[in-house]
Order: structure tokens, then sequence, then C-alpha cells
């Protein structure tokens, strides 16, 4: 049987385990990845976590698929419009654009990928029906 001192012992072992899974999984996200009190646009996380795993899965080939970095900076471009009611409240765009990259570094995207995405995606954008993209602000790392 148990005495009181190896129960304390068991139940700090688990307490110990679930506040360090508790921290590694929460890695990368801080309070500016995430949206503010009231704000009221925000980025749908499940798409942009399974936009976000396709798009690393496809520069993670051999190969890698052509046209990657501008698909990743269309993404960019997209989020931070979405969150920022289409260039009305910067500050909410750019903690979308703090969440994506606290997504890309949790699915271990590269950070030459990361910088290259984030340099095309300041650029202004013409989609094929002639429609421009907002870029992502200038001073965004």
């Amino acid at each position: 049987m148990m005495t009181t001192g190896w129960i304390k012992i068991w139940l700090g072992g688990i307490i110990c385990t679930l506040l360090l899974s508790a921290c590694l999984t929460g890695r990368g996200y801080t309070d500016q990845s995430r949206p503010r009190p009231g704000q009221l646009q925000w980025v749908d996380e499940e798409i942009l976590q399974v936009g976000v795993f396709r798009l690393l899965e496809g520069a993670r080939l051999a190969s890698r698929e052509p046209g990657i970095v501008e698909r990743y900076a269309g993404m960019l471009r997209y989020w931070y419009g979405v969150a920022s009611g289409n260039g009305e409240d910067v500050d909410g765009g750019v903690r979308a654009l703090n969440y994506l990259r606290a997504v890309h570094f949790s699915q271990q995207g590269g950070k030459d990928l990361w910088k290259q995405a984030v340099e095309a995606a300041k650029r202004t954008d013409v989609s094929r029906e002639g429609l421009s993209a907002r870029p992502i602000p200038a001073d965004y790392r």
C-alpha cells in the first residue's frame, strides 16, 4: 500500500507532466498572436492550420513545388486582410500574421521559407482576374 509521501510524489509528477505538456503545446503563441479582446475579425484557425500544413508539405518535397513562396505570400495577404478588416485594423492583421508565424514554426516550417513568403507578401499582387491584393505592412518581419 502506498504511503502518504509516495502519493504526494506521484501527484506531483502528474502535475509536472501536465504543466510541461501545456507549456509545450502553447509554444510560440503569445498575446500578440491572439485576437485582442473585443476584436471583431479573426482568422478561421482550422482552415489556416490546414493551409499552412499543405504548403509546408509542398515545400518539403525534394523538387519543391513551383510557386510555393507566392502561394504562401498569397495566404499571408489573405489572412491579413481578413483579420484587419481589409486594412482598417492594422493591429488585428498583424496579430493574425503573428498567429500564422507561430503555426508555421510549430509545424517545423523553415526560417528561409517564412522570410521569403513575408517579403513576397509585402508586394502588391494582381490576380488572374486583375484584382489587386493588399500587401502586408512593410515593417512586418
